[in-house]
């Protein structure tokens, strides 16, 4: 368990979960845009739909750094939705770099999974 979990930490999953939670920064996620942090949720415009969040970026990439130390960046060029359970649906309307797509590949986790 203790391999998910640090598996999980930093992962898209969690950061998908705490986008839709509206709780990125409680769980160390700074938005970054052109090199500059801003204001977290400023280039994201989410709305409610059903039990899903609609999320469109206001920006082609926008970049993420966990913990201070792991930097990754997402891409979207079309609106996506986030599950309850953190999962972008399509997933091909967004492209993630960096740390991120690293362990999306490499760390694999069930898309329900649950940290203790």
């Amino acid at each position: 368990m203790r391999n998910r979990d640090r598996s999980y930490y930093g992962s898209s999953l969690h950061f998908m979960r705490s986008l839709y939670k509206h709780k990125l920064e409680e769980n160390n996620f700074a938005i970054y845009h052109k090199r500059f942090q801003v204001p977290t949720y400023k280039f994201f415009n989410i709305s409610e739909e059903g039990k899903s969040q609609k999320i469109e970026l206001l920006t082609d990439e926008l970049s993420i750094l966990y913990d201070k130390t792991e930097q990754s960046a997402i891409v979207s060029k079309n609106a996506f939705t986030i599950d309850q359970f953190g999962n972008p649906s399509p997933p091909e309307a967004i492209l993630l770099k960096g740390i991120m797509s690293e362990k999306r590949i490499s760390e694999l986790l069930p898309l329900d999974y649950k940290i203790n």
